[in-house]
């Protein structure tokens, strides 16, 4: 069993390093290790109900994910479509990729340490049940609000997604605490990774078509809009597959094995 203090004191020393790593690094890879560590940190402080996500931190979380979603549009636009056919539109995507990263860069270059030490230094040894209790309940009531829309917009689809995200990194934060009263069978992860997975996907084809709206691509040749136009079509018909898998796991009953523990 280790502590929370220790645990979120690794994370911290990980996201820390990672940190210096962007500072002279274009990787996307390391983007996203950065991400996932920030959400990890991010869930850890939700789980406490005490402790809060240091402002500079959340803005370079910010800038990182406006360059994963141009790199995401870009990767994917390569899949299909030669760069020799959209050139006026790589040229653009990729002004922006460096611009964003640019910004992303001179951002990290600020000290995030003494930041990270305060945070780690507010949080107890251990986490309580009532602490748990409390989150585990707040987010399952959110859950139950968002099931129980009579209509699941594109926002409500995502607000399930940050909730069922903030339970995957919690549910490995409390395993490794050991709180008493908390357990998830093999068959309950599998579920809840699979459905965040899913999730993530259709939020995926969210943000990709976002970045090929009509008021994005005044600047682009007129023949170049038409393949465009042609590819968001194909890509709308992918988020609506997505959305199709999705929408039917979206109930009260595929979420009761999320109890409020104790």
């Amino acid at each position: 069993m280790k502590s929370l203090h220790k645990i979120l004191s690794l994370h911290c020393k990980k996201i820390n390093k990672t940190i210096v790593q962007i500072r002279s690094s274009s990787d996307e890879e390391l983007i996203h290790d950065f991400r996932v560590q920030f959400k990890k940190i991010r869930a850890i402080i939700r789980l406490t109900g005490n402790l809060k996500t240091p402002s500079p931190l959340k803005n370079l979380y910010a800038a990182a994910g406006k360059v994963r979603e141009l790199q995401l549009l870009k990767n994917q636009l390569q899949k299909i479509q030669p760069v020799d056919g959209l050139s006026q539109f790589y040229n653009f995507i990729n002004q922006q990729i460096y611009s964003s990263l640019e910004c992303l860069k001179n951002i990290a270059v600020n000290d995030y340490k003494k930041d990270l030490e305060m945070l780690v230094a507010n949080a107890d040894d251990y986490l309580t049940v009532r602490q748990v209790k409390k989150f585990t309940h707040k987010k399952t009531e959110d859950l139950k609000k968002i099931f129980q829309l009579p209509r699941k917009t594109d926002k409500s689809i995502h607000d399930a997604r940050k909730i069922i995200k903030d339970l995957v990194y919690s549910f490995h934060t409390l395993e490794e605490t050991g709180v008493d009263g908390f357990y998830l069978s093999p068959a309950e992860k599998e579920f809840l990774l699979t459905i965040s997975t899913e999730l993530g996907i259709f939020q995926d084809w969210c943000t990709i078509i976002s970045h090929l709206s009509l008021t994005k691509l005044r600047s682009i040749p007129t023949d170049e809009k038409l393949i465009l136009k042609k590819i968001r079509e194909g890509f709308l018909k992918a988020k609506q597959e997505a959305r199709s898998i999705i929408l039917p796991q979206l109930n009260e009953k595929r979420f009761s094995f999320v109890k409020t523990g104790g």
